[in-house]
């Protein structure tokens, strides 16, 4: 009256190899989410040190008298412009 179906270990390796191929591609993912992050964040250290250093030789430029007031405001503004568009 009853049939029991068995399907034997192929359909049970099937879906385990399923599995882990899932899991290998989640961890790809989050594995290239992670070195992205890394690299963007290296890249926004770089910038912000950049854009650190010119602001120094701005203001040496500026104490030194080499260059005039309206000057070193239009090269602060232009460095701050160049940096809000990255």
């Amino acid at each position: 009256m009853f049939r029991h179906h068995h399907h034997g270990m192929g359909s049970m390796m099937a879906f385990n190899w399923l599995w882990i191929v899932l899991i290998i591609i989640i961890l790809a993912i989050a594995i290239g989410a992670l070195i992205l992050l890394i690299k963007i964040t290296r890249e926004n250290r770089q910038i912000a040190n950049e854009r650190l250093r010119a602001l120094e030789v701005l203001n040496e430029r500026y104490a030194k008298g080499e260059i005039s007031e309206e000057e070193y405001h239009q090269k602060r503004k232009t460095i701050e412009q160049y940096d809000s568009l990255k």
